[in-house]
């Protein structure tokens, strides 16, 4: 049994934060008032030029031009050819001769995965995908891929600029938890299942370079001007599907400019140290973050305000001679995009480190100071998978 009385939080600059894990209430979310209808809607800047791709029936762009003469939209899908789009979408055809008809702009053949060309020619500050979804039916490897491919190809379109990406998800597939999100299917609400089901859309975030910003309840298609747009694409078909009760929309930037992360994902080890008998507590304790820190600053990596170190158990071996002690590591970040590779690199850091550390009692270079610190193999050699932004360790 590992006692946690004398527990200590040794952090190298996290700030765990439960106002980030917590979740709204429901009950928020379902007021749908027509000013908080409005404020939604009123989400992208005047004048701002707003590329939708995926749009299906371009029910969407033509309210949103509709309503917002004041914007620059152009509305985009990846088939071909407007007799294709009205053969799989019926009155598609109406709805472009819409957005034509109120300055808007339309494109056909346009891939969502791949927005380079559309992209140089457009020079959007927004990028936005409603509810992106793979023909047939529900896939969540190929979903994850979808989306992953999207947030890479929509960075690069926006790569030395400071807009955004914007990708609405039916509740339960973003996976933040946010605002009383669901699990898909049965999963419990901030569970594992709720975790591993979603498409871990941070995760992607992260994976493109990007910092996932916001999520907010989509609430557009309750807007002014979008009453007649109706989500639609169910199993590769022309068909509504069912966004469940709090469809969500992420926002993602790229670091920099102050910019920081929601409901940001963690990465997750455990620390194992064979140390000296007479190592102290307190002093040792606070050298080995000292240590840590220099090294991780030496390496150009600058992460340690993205690693926080809590002490789990000490033990000494019944020949009196040896001594172990053992942290829980935990990589997180709100400020630049963690994928894991970089976790796995600072981790490979935090691990060397240890093992160059000199303790206090014992003068660096001096013969009881060599391999004096050892890191044991019960410490792991790579960090977990993603976790979802509420992880914490549970220790028995």
């Amino acid at each position: 049994m590992r006692s946690r009385a004398s527990a200590m939080v040794v952090s190298l600059g996290l700030a765990w934060s439960a106002r980030l894990a917590a979740p709204f209430p429901r009950s928020a979310v379902r007021c749908r008032a027509p000013l908080q209808r409005l404020m939604a809607h009123l989400g992208f800047p005047a004048g701002e030029r707003v590329l939708i791709v995926g749009d299906g029936d371009f029910s969407y762009s033509a309210g949103l031009v509709a309503s917002r003469p004041d914007l620059d939209v152009v509305a985009s899908t990846l088939i071909g050819a407007e007799e294709d789009l009205e053969a799989r979408y019926p009155g598609s055809s109406a709805n472009i001769r819409a957005i034509s008809a109120l300055g808007g702009h339309v494109r056909f053949g346009v891939d969502a995965t791949d927005l380079s060309e559309t992209a140089a020619l457009v020079q959007p500050s927004c990028i936005r995908f409603n509810f992106p979804h793979i023909d047939g039916k529900s896939n969540t490897k190929h979903n994850r891929a979808l989306l992953s491919k999207f947030l890479a190809s929509a960075a690069e379109a926006l790569r030395g600029s400071r807009g955004r990406v914007e990708v609405s998800l039916v509740e339960g597939q973003g996976g933040s938890g946010a605002h009383g999100e669901r699990g898909l299917g049965d999963a419990e609400a901030h569970s594992d299942r709720h975790w591993r089901l979603s498409w871990m859309a941070s995760v992607a975030g992260a994976d493109a370079g990007l910092l996932m910003t916001s999520v907010e309840p989509f609430t557009d298609q309750d807007a002014p001007g979008l009453e007649g747009y109706v989500p639609q694409g169910a199993r590769g078909r022309g068909r509504r599907f069912d966004t469940r009760d709090v469809p969500l929309l992420h926002e993602f930037r790229l670091p920099g400019h102050g910019t920081s992360a929601v409901f940001a994902h963690c990465f997750h080890t455990e620390l194992h140290l064979q140390i000296p008998v007479d190592w102290d507590n307190t002093a040792d304790d606070k050298g080995l973050v000292g240590c840590i820190r220099t090294q991780l600053q030496q390496r150009g990596l600058h992460g340690m305000e993205d690693v926080s170190m809590e002490y789990l158990e000490d033990f000494i071996y019944p020949e009196g001679d040896r001594r172990c002690r053992a942290w829980s590591c935990l990589f997180r970040s709100t400020h630049r995009p963690l994928p894991r590779a970089r976790a796995q690199t600072l981790w490979n850091a935090v691990r060397d480190s240890a093992e160059s550390y000199t303790p206090v009692h014992q003068p660096e270079g001096s013969e009881s100071a060599r391999g004096s610190v050892q890191v044991r193999t019960k410490s792991t050699t790579t960090v977990s998978r993603p976790l979802p932004s509420w992880f914490a360790p549970s220790r028995n």
